[in-house]
C-alpha cells in the first residue's frame, strides 16, 4: 500500500522515516503485536497526493509560503536570465567595430547576472526558511504537554 507525505503529497517509500522531497519526519505508525490481547488499532488511512495539497491549502496549520517563493524564485531566475540574454543580443551588433570593448561589457553582464543571482537566491532561501520555523515551530507545539491546570 503507497502512502504520501503529509506535508508535501509526494509518495513514500516503504520504511522511509523522511520524505525525500521535503524531509519532513513521517509518522511511525505502531504495528500491533502478534500475540496482543488488546483492541486492535487501524493505521491511518494512506491520503492521496491531492487531498494532501488540499488538507494544506485549507489549513494553515502548515504554510504552503515556501513553495510560492520556490515558484518566484524559479520565476526570478528566468527574468535575471532572459535579461541577461537580451543584453547579450543587445550587444553583438558591437562586435564588428569594437570588439574588445563589447567582449568586456559581454563579460561584465554575465559578472553582474551571476552576483544578482546569489543575492535573489539568498533572500528567497531566507523566506523559505521563514516558512520552515513556522512549521517546525507547529511541530514542537503539538508534541509539548499541556500546560499545567489546562487540559486538552
Amino acid at each position: 500500500m503507497m502512502t504520501f507525505c503529509r506535508s508535501c503529497g509526494s509518495g513514500l517509500p516503504e520504511g522511509a522515516q523522511f520524505c525525500e522531497r521535503c524531509g519532513d519526519p513521517v509518522p511511525k505508525v505502531a504495528e500491533p503485536a502478534a500475540d496482543a490481547t488488546g483492541p486492535r488499532v487501524s493505521a491511518p488511512r494512506p491520503t492521496s497526493p491531492a487531498e494532501g495539497v488540499l488538507a494544506r491549502f485549507w489549513g494553515f496549520d502548515r504554510l504552503i509560503g515556501s513553495a510560492l517563493v520556490k515558484l518566484v524564485y524559479y520565476t526570478g531566475m528566468a527574468v535575471i536570465g532572459l535579461v541577461l540574454a537580451l543584453y547579450v543580443l543587445s550587444l553583438l551588433p558591437r562586435l564588428s567595430y569594437a570588439t574588445g570593448a563589447t567582449l568586456g561589457l559581454i563579460v561584465l553582464a554575465v559578472a553582474v547576472a551571476a552576483f544578482v543571482l546569489i543575492v535573489w537566491r539568498y533572500f528567497c532561501e531566507l523566506a523559505v526558511l521563514a516558512y520552515q520555523i513556522f512549521n517546525r515551530l507547529g511541530e514542537i507545539r503539538d508534541r509539548l504537554p499541556p500546560p499545567a491546570g489546562r487540559a486538552g
